[in-house]
């Protein structure tokens, strides 16, 4: 964002295939968010932020992320892997290279409680309208970014069977040692408090 990392954290990669990227985001991983000068999350129209370090707290995230959608398929799992929901996040498209999986979420997501029976909610929906006014995201992802429930629902049934696999595989957390061996360290001095 701006140049500037807004979060990073350890991921564990799950399937890299020709179309897609599958990761996880395990319990307890060490993570490091935008925060303002209060030390609360920053906004994506800031101007201004620091990275402060946390722990992913509660639930694994696991995402297939097509390389050619402006959305990630995630699965929450418990720490015993067991699926509570799924969500699509909006987000920029992925950029994949050596250790590196870089995209800007666009703060909406489309939380899907209970498929078998189409239960769904849209998450800040209001915040993703205020930031798009604001001109925050690029034209091209919000000309190609598809908000139509049914067709959203039709998508992720297209992954929905490998994201059911892919969750409930056992994934150790990574430690934050072997994710600082990856980060350039005037990278690491420059972001981190």
């Amino acid at each position: 964002m701006k140049g500037k990392i807004w979060f990073m954290c350890p991921i564990t990669l799950i399937s890299k295939t020709t179309n897609y990227i599958a990761f996880r985001i395990s319990v307890g991983s060490p993570v490091y968010r935008a925060v303002a000068s209060n030390g609360k999350n920053a906004s994506l129209d800031a101007t201004h932020w620091y990275l402060k370090k946390g722990d992913w707290k509660n639930n694994n995230l696991t995402y297939l992320v097509p390389y050619d959608e402006y959305v990630g398929y995630g699965v929450i799992t418990d720490r015993h892997n067991n699926i509570g929901y799924y969500y699509l996040n909006f987000q920029d498209l992925i950029q994949v290279s050596e250790n590196v999986v870089n995209t800007l979420d666009f703060e909406l997501d489309f939380v899907i409680t209970d498929y078998e029976k189409q239960k769904y909610f849209w998450k800040d929906a209001d915040q993703f309208h205020d930031l798009r006014s604001k001109h925050i995201f690029n034209s091209a992802a919000m000309e190609n970014i598809k908000l139509d429930e049914r067709e959203l629902l039709e998508s992720f049934e297209k992954y929905k069977a490998d994201l059911d696999t892919f969750g409930t595989i056992n994934i150790e957390s990574p430690s934050i040692e072997e994710f600082q061996k990856h980060i350039p360290f005037d990278l690491y001095k420059e972001f981190i408090e």
